[in-house]
């Protein structure tokens, strides 16, 4: 009497069902913390942004565009950034407050935004993006108030599928900071 050695056919397609299973229920749950663990890099880079504004109303008693002047010096250009951050465009008005008030070189060629370097399926994030975040009446216009006593700062990127999304098309994820660092999101399918 031989014995056979091996799995039946049965064995296999149980095994196969089991695996396929996980799959189902296992890589949507992975993408979603994938692209969670990604808005991370949002709230550091606005946290950054917010420390720095804090410096410019400490130092110079106005909130300003030119971010370099509060200490935010952003991630290194090497480095992969999935959001573009800061503001749209610069504030001459409170720019200009800040230079009267003892700063030197907050003026409209110092930075104002980072852009981001990688995106979802080669959608990525530029300063552009900032200024079409601000269009939507639901979203924060994002700047800073030309009394230099208010500002609003975005982080935007591209970092996965939206929900129900079926052309595989990449959600806008928005964040917002102000200067009571309220940190708000909203996400544009």
């Amino acid at each position: 009497m031989t014995k056979n050695k091996g799995f039946s056919l049965v064995e296999l397609m149980m095994t196969i069902s089991v695996m396929g299973i996980i799959a189902i229920v296992g890589i949507p749950k992975y993408m979603a913390y994938k692209n969670k663990a990604k808005t991370a890099e949002a709230k550091i880079i606005l946290s950054a942004i917010y420390t720095a504004q804090q410096n410019l109303k400490n130092q110079y008693d106005s909130y300003g565009t030119c971010l370099e002047m509060g200490g935010f010096a952003g991630p290194s250009i090497s480095s992969d950034r999935f959001y573009a951050a800061g503001f749209p465009a610069h504030n001459a008005i409170t720019n200009n407050n800040i230079v009267n008030n003892g700063g030197s070189g907050c003026d409209n060629t110092t930075t104002n935004a980072i852009e981001a370097t990688k995106g979802f399926k080669g959608q990525i994030a530029t300063a552009a993006d900032l200024v079409a975040s601000t269009n939507n009446n639901s979203l924060a216009t994002t700047g800073v108030a030309n009394d230099g006593n208010s500002y609003t700062a975005s982080a935007v990127g591209f970092i996965g599928e939206s929900i129900g999304n079926s052309q595989n098309n990449s959600s806008k994820d928005h964040w917002a900071i102000d200067e009571n660092k309220g940190l708000i999101r909203y996400t544009n399918p």
